[in-house]
């Protein structure tokens, strides 16, 4: 009897992976994925270096559209009823600037429809990851478009910035509508996909600074940012606070406020220093340069492999890292081999 062939094409897709797994170095392993990503969480030395892109389960749901776009070249609407439209430069879809739903502040209750999150069926799409498998991973959820980023999404950056300042208290309560918000989806997350790491997506800098002061910060979008983090923490999660950009100035918040990794960590910070000074209460996910190599135009794949092996030696040792970067091109590929080849012995060389 002959062998039957099956088309690759016609396999229903793990959704759990960002990396399929043949693409990335495979190791022997004395402990599941997930165990060793509570070593990590719980501040203890983790018998690898863990990989962001493959140690996860992801659980995303594709039915919500905080952001469209499933690839190259896509964009659309999300369901707050924003346009989005391709750029290649950023290498993801970018909101319409020209569309501004939302051009005075004090109309934001007017405005400002929110998704009605318990009239989706969350049961059903939460069985297409399940089928897959947990693969003794860890489930985690990136959640874009943080209160900040919806925030200026709805009015244009320079507008939203205006009017911090000239109608503060009615942006406090704007920002702390889209944290509940953003609670609730949280909720559904826990409930019904098993999630254990909120990667909470809020980009508070630019590659200089940070785009508003820390008395700002502290003022209007602080209490709602320690609720989030409450919430989380209630539903026994982890809190992992993406925001890109030199924001190192607002480091000490968040671990006032109890965030459990900073993830993005980009090097235009002192990484070296918060890791010294904050290591013991704040996970760093980040330290690979994007711009400077994964993604300089000419670069060789020994180079991204040459950086991602520097950066573990030099946040990773006593633990407490997670090296992970956000590319464009398709120098991703060696970096997140190369974390799985060189991290899956790094422990055992260094302790």
């Amino acid at each position: 009897m002959s062998e039957q062939k099956t088309n690759p094409e016609e396999q229903p897709r793990d959704p759990n992976y960002i990396i399929p797994p043949f693409l990335v170095y495979q190791f022997e392993k004395d402990i599941t994925d997930e165990e060793n990503m509570k070593l990590f969480y719980e501040h203890k030395i983790p018998h690898w270096v863990p990989n962001y892109y493959a140690d996860f389960n992801w659980r995303m749901p594709l039915m919500t559209y905080d952001r469209p776009g499933g690839g190259i070249g896509t964009g659309g609407y999300d369901w707050f009823g924003m346009e989005w439209i391709w750029s290649d430069e950023a290498g993801a879809p970018m909101v319409n600037s020209q569309q501004k739903m939302l051009k005075e502040i004090d109309d934001w209750k007017d405005v400002v429809k929110f998704p009605d999150l318990d009239s989706l069926d969350w049961e059903s799409d939460a069985a297409k990851y399940k089928a897959f498998g947990d693969k003794g991973r860890m489930n985690a959820s990136i959640c874009v478009e943080g209160p900040f980023e919806r925030f200026h999404d709805f009015m244009g950056f320079e507008e939203a910035l205006i009017a911090l300042m000239e109608e503060p208290e009615e942006v406090y309560d704007f920002i702390g509508a889209l944290a509940d918000y953003r609670i609730a989806y949280f909720k559904k997350l826990h409930d019904y996909y098993d999630v254990k790491v909120i990667c909470a997506h809020d980009d508070l800098a630019s590659a200089t600074n940070g785009f508003f002061s820390l008395d700002t910060f502290r003022e209007i979008f602080k209490p709602h940012y320690q609720r989030m983090v409450n919430a989380v923490h209630e539903m026994d999660m982890y809190y992992q606070f993406h925001s890109c950009g030199k924001t190192e100035m607002f480091i000490p918040e968040f671990v006032e406020m109890g965030v459990d990794c900073w993830e993005s960590a980009q090097v235009m910070n002192d990484l070296v220093r918060i890791k010294k000074e904050y290591g013991d209460r704040l996970l760093i996910a980040g330290g690979i340069d994007s711009q400077g190599v994964v993604d300089r135009i000419g670069v060789t794949e020994e180079e991204i492999r040459e950086h991602t092996r520097r950066q573990i030696d030099l946040l990773a040792p006593g633990g407490g890292f997670m090296p992970t970067g956000f590319f464009t091109t398709d120098g991703m590929l060696p970096m997140v081999d190369e974390i799985a080849r060189y991290g899956s012995t790094f422990y055992k060389n260094k302790l």
